[in-house]
């Protein structure tokens, strides 16, 4: 099954795509990628930018947007790159009109004063979507609650990814205040994310002599991404978390995991995760096609990267079966 693997809202960057004039996109577009991707040393530009031309001249009836993106990703695989890819106008749009995973979250009560809260993919770029997607975690959160909870099972082990921010924003009550992670470019760049208050927020850690390209969103000194106002604080901080992670939990999955990892009251369960662990920022094109870039590598919120998949604390084999749960559930009732 193909998966949609995508972190939106880390940057929203606008660039030309002139069909009339080929050589003068692709040069924009090699100086955009050449900038900014995490993989920009292992490939020979000056090589690249005369395969597009040539590409540009034999190619005439295709669209030149999705025919030099698609070429230059591929070049992108071949050194690393397992993250970025090409959108198109189509999806582009459907990204910022609605969730395109139907799934829902859903939570129950699993006796012991254990919970169990589980949270899809999210794939919109939409503000008011992502918000309530976000509310609607906590709110379930807040159900579950009711009944004093001892310990928690958060499982995302069906978290393909798309957006990090809501899915982080609604488990906050369980993750906690704080520096969650970071994204740490190829340059030394650092932006960590945070929850706090209610509010996700990104801070980008300047350096000095930074000279990268000033308009790119995910630049900006400090920025709220998602903020609930009537946000929900557990009654029991201290209590245990188990989440549930494998290969399926990717991209933005990932990113939640990562949230949670350096709790002291936090262990994961499973299987190593998918590996698309690096930062992605979105360049949306004139023709309203778009290409998601990767640009960074994750950090926890003790600074200890993650080039690949996640690695659980307990390995659990079938854990998508009920051991995994029964897993979770005996560590959390131990004294």
């Amino acid at each position: 099954m193909k998966k949609i693997l995508f972190l939106i809202g880390l940057a929203i960057v606008f660039f030309s795509c002139q069909k009339s004039n080929n050589k003068a996109f692709n040069k924009e577009l090699i100086q955009i990628v050449k900038e900014n991707s995490l993989y920009s040393d292992s490939i020979n530009w000056t090589s690249l930018e005369h395969e597009l031309d040539s590409l540009s001249k034999e190619k005439q009836n295709i669209n030149q947007c999705s025919t030099s993106v698609d070429y230059l990703i591929n070049k992108l695989r071949a050194v690393g790159d397992n993250h970025s890819f090409y959108l198109s106008k189509e999806k582009t749009k459907l990204v910022f009109k609605k969730n395109l995973n139907t799934e829902q979250p859903e939570a129950k009560y699993l006796g012991n004063k254990i919970a169990y809260i589980k949270v899809p993919g999210f794939i919109s770029g939409n503000d008011s979507i992502c918000k309530k997607f976000a509310i609607k975690i906590q709110q379930l959160i807040k159900l579950m609650d009711s009944n004093i909870i001892n310990g928690w099972i958060v499982d995302l082990r069906g978290n393909t990814g798309g957006n990090m921010y809501p899915m982080i924003a609604g488990l906050g009550p369980l993750i906690g205040e704080g520096i969650l992670g970071y994204f740490i470019d190829r340059k030394g760049g650092t932006e960590y994310w945070s929850y706090i208050n209610g509010s996700v927020i990104c801070k980008y850690l300047e350096k000095d002599n930074d000279k990268r390209i000033e308009n790119i969103a995910h630049h900006n000194k400090n920025k709220t991404i998602i903020h609930i106002i009537d946000y929900y604080k557990v009654k029991n901080s201290n209590a245990r978390i188990a989440v549930l992670i494998g290969n399926q939990t990717s991209s933005s999955g990932e990113m939640t995991t990562i949230s949670f990892i350096g709790k002291n009251n936090v262990k994961l369960f499973g299987q190593t995760t998918g590996g698309y662990t690096t930062g992605n920022v979105s360049f949306i094109l004139s023709d309203s096609s778009g290409i998601a870039l990767a640009a960074s590598i994750s950090a926890d919120r003790n600074m200890k990267k993650y080039n690949g998949g996640i690695i659980p604390d307990v390995i659990v084999d079938n854990y998508y079966s009920e051991n995994c749960v029964n897993a979770a559930i005996k560590w959390l009732k131990k004294k």
